[in-house]
């Protein structure tokens, strides 16, 4: 290497730091990992939520958000969108609506 070519000052890549971080307690539902996969509309279906599990680290998943107004009028879109898969444990299904009865 000659002194006219620029030098990279990086540090040379390396594993992830990674710490132990203990169990979350919700209640009776105690998460080994204690990581909560955010609900994201569009984004977190039952195919994502697959695929962040498969990397296993996080302790509990959530669907995207679901209309409780089409739940209630029996929506395909809505019950697409709350379903789960039947090895998908724990997960959590997020509700939404203005309508107290609908919830």
């Amino acid at each position: 290497m000659s002194a006219d070519e620029p030098q990279n000052s990086s540090p040379p890549l390396s594993a992830p730091l990674s710490l132990p971080l203990p169990p979350l307690k919700i209640g009776e539902l105690t998460l080994a990992h204690p990581t909560i996969l955010a609900p994201m509309e569009g984004v977190t279906d039952r195919a994502f939520r697959g695929l962040i599990r498969g990397f296993g680290g996080c302790g509990l998943t959530v669907t995207e958000f679901v209309s409780s107004e089409g739940m209630k009028r029996d929506d395909p879109k809505a019950w697409r969108q709350a379903e789960l898969d039947p090895e998908e444990r724990p997960v959590s299904i997020q509700i939404y609506g203005r309508e107290p009865g609908a919830m």
